[in-house]
C-alpha cells in the first residue's frame, strides 16, 4: 500500500511558519483534502510567511576569531610542508593571508602539486573571511544601536 504524504507547516512562536515538514495523514482524508486551505487561513499563512524575519545563527566573535586562526594555521602548515621554496613560517602565513584576501601579489606561487589544494583552500578562505567580516559588522552595528538606546534613555 502506498502511503500518501502531505506537506504541513511546522509552527513556532507566534504562529510563524519557518519550514515545512512531511507528515503522514493520520485520518481517512486524502492528500487533496489536506492541501486545500480555507481562504482566511491561506491569507494568514501567506502574511506570516511574508513577515518572517530570517533568523540567523549567531556565533560569538571569539569563536569566529579562533576558527579563522586555526584555518590560517592549517593552511600555513600545509603550504610550508608542500611548497619547497618556502623557508620560513612567516612566508607561509603571508601567502595564506594574501590567498584568502584575494590580494595575490604574485611574489609567492604555489607548487604545481598543490594547485588543486590551493584552489579549494582559497575559495574556502574567501567565504570564511566574508563570514567573519559580516559577523564583525553585525556586532558593531548592534553595539551602536545599543549605545543609541542607552544614551537616549540617559538624556
Amino acid at each position: 500500500m502506498i502511503q500518501q504524504y502531505a506537506f504541513k507547516p511546522m509552527k513556532r512562536k507566534k504562529d510563524r511558519i519557518d519550514r515545512f515538514a512531511i507528515h503522514r495523514p493520520t485520518d481517512k482524508r486524502t492528500l487533496k483534502e489536506d492541501l486545500v486551505l480555507p481562504k482566511e487561513r491561506l491569507d494568514n499563512v501567506t502574511s506570516n510567511i511574508a513577515s518572517v524575519d530570517d533568523e540567523e545563527f549567531e556565533v560569538p566573535l571569539q569563536f569566529i576569531s579562533i576558527g579563522i586562526g586555526l584555518f590560517m594555521a592549517f593552511g600555513a602548515l600545509m603550504n610550508f610542508l608542500v611548497n619547497k621554496d618556502v623557508d620560513y613560517w612567516f612566508v607561509s602565513i603571508y601567502f595564506v593571508f594574501a590567498l584568502c584576501f584575494t590580494t595575490g601579489f604574485g611574489d609567492i606561487l604555489p607548487q604545481p602539486q598543490s594547485y588543486l589544494f590551493q584552489l579549494f583552500y582559497g575559495l574556502a578562505g574567501v567565504s570564511m573571511f566574508n563570514i567573519a567580516v559580516n559577523a564583525t559588522l553585525q556586532y558593531m552595528m548592534a553595539t551602536i544601536d545599543y549605545l543609541k538606546i542607552y544614551f537616549k534613555k540617559s538624556a
